[in-house]
């Protein structure tokens, strides 16, 4: 998909929903991610949301990011609340 020197961002796989949930219910990125109360993620939390991905989405764009060297899952980003007529979109990272 978009690729740097080190980095690829690409389409999430089911096999790296593990190493997600490990990062997303991280405290430091939970805080700043989820407001409120901290509560962890379950691993059918995760499934759910995978299987909710839709690659021709309303606004919302996924992407796993992974090392070129190995291509070993390292965190997720993602493109949310576009506004294609204002040029204006959220970004978050994990």
């Amino acid at each position: 998909m978009l690729e740097g020197k080190l980095i690829r961002l690409r389409a999430y796989r089911k096999d790296d929903l593990d190493k997600a949930l490990k990062y997303i219910n991280e405290y430091e990125v939970k805080k700043n991610l989820t407001p409120g109360i901290p509560f962890p993620f379950k691993k059918e939390d995760e499934e759910k949301w995978y299987e909710n991905i839709n690659p021709m989405g309303k606004g919302n764009y996924d992407f796993a990011i992974e090392l070129i060297e190995n291509g070993e899952y390292i965190g997720g980003c993602g493109i949310n609340e576009v506004d294609w007529k204002n040029s204006v979109a959220t970004v978050e990272s994990f």
